[in-house]
């Protein structure tokens, strides 16, 4: 251990007898410089006086003032700006700190000590990712992997309990007939007219709430600071679930009555071929976005990408139905098969007649 950092650590345990430092480190400031520099012209941006004065804080509080939810790293800056040592912790010095922050804390947006660099995405950031985006593909994929890695990794055990969830449910919809076409026509529209009645309400009242409660990210932290829970959280699994087994019943009842035949077998076909059919439709958007591709990223107005989707969608009801009517499988299904059951599965569909 540095001998420095031990000196340091004696003014709460001398000797060392009861810890170590684990972490050693330093507390500053991150401004959307863009933001701060119209609100205050020719500001110190080293000095705590742009927190600290109430009048820079006021001028601030609209861009979202965001201060690390934990003493330990507050109260020394605090001191140390008022002239105290940083490090004595006298009654009376952390007192006169606190009442220093009064004067500051309703500007405050959220106390915070894992999202702060996400709250104040600047210029800079954009112009640095769309670059990133637009270059070579050892750049973007080093970049997207490690995202990727940490998703299915150390966050794993945080997302993977909806779609299990999701996956559990779809099981039970097998067993009980619904998703093999075992039900009636009238049970059918009872689902859909339960799913829609129910859940299209619960959407427009979540819309509504939203757009009401949530329209900026200033909007939602300050709602964020009086509202201990979001009970709109809780009502969207229920909405969503609601929607989906209307979806689900109305394709159903047009599988069972025959309805725009020709179309629901080229998506059957499709979702036969769901593993290549996503390879190639991410090979198609990195390719038209990405920078070693058309890099028409950041360059496409939001609604243009509805006619990327709907050029993807037509290419692969157009190529997925004759393709399986020649092969079992699509590609990747047949290599994955053969994988599973390692031994070459046969791939082309035999003659018929």
């Amino acid at each position: 251990l540095d001998p420095k950092v031990l000196k340091i650590a004696e003014g709460f345990d001398p000797g060392a007898n009861f810890g170590i430092p684990y972490m050693w480190g330093s507390v500053g400031f991150t401004y959307n410089l863009d933001m701060v520099k119209e609100r205050l012209p020719g500001a110190d941006l080293e000095s705590l006086d742009v927190l600290m004065k109430p009048e820079n804080a006021e001028k601030l509080k609209d861009c979202g003032i965001s201060i690390l939810d934990e003493p330990t790293d507050v109260i020394p800056l605090l001191l140390n700006y008022l002239g105290f040592p940083h490090d004595d912790y006298k009654p009376e010095d952390i007192k006169a700190a606190v009442e220093a922050f009064k004067k500051v804390r309703k500007n405050v947006r959220a106390f915070d000590s894992a999202n702060y660099l996400n709250l104040i995405p600047n210029k800079e950031d954009a112009a640095q990712h769309t670059a990133m985006i637009k270059s070579n593909y050892g750049t973007v994929a080093e970049r997207i992997r490690k995202i990727s890695w940490d998703g299915q990794t150390k966050y794993l055990v945080f997302g993977i309990w909806d779609p299990l969830a999701l996956m559990l449910l779809g099981i039970a919809l097998f067993k009980w007939g619904f998703l093999t076409m075992q039900w009636t026509r009238s049970q059918y529209l009872r689902t859909v007219l339960i799913g829609y009645g129910l859940g299209f309400p619960l959407v427009i009242w979540n819309f509504y709430y939203n757009y009401v409660h949530h329209p900026t990210l200033d909007a939602s932290l300050k709602h964020m600071e009086t509202h201990a829970i979001n009970w709109m959280d809780l009502i969207y699994p229920a909405q969503r679930i609601l929607l989906m087994m209307g979806h689900a019943a109305l394709l159903l009842l047009a599988i069972q009555a025959n309805w725009f035949s020709w179309l629901l077998d080229r998506l059957r076909a499709v979702g036969q071929m769901a593993f290549t059919n996503y390879i190639v439709h991410t090979i198609l958007c990195t390719g038209i976005f990405f920078g070693y591709g058309l890099n028409y990223y950041a360059e496409v107005e939001y609604y243009k990408i509805y006619y990327v989707v709907a050029g993807i969608w037509i290419l692969q009801l157009a190529y997925s139905k004759p393709w399986l009517s020649q092969f079992l499988f699509g590609p990747l299904e047949w290599v994955w098969r053969s994988l599973t059951y390692w031994k070459i599965q046969p791939m082309r569909r035999p003659p018929t007649g």
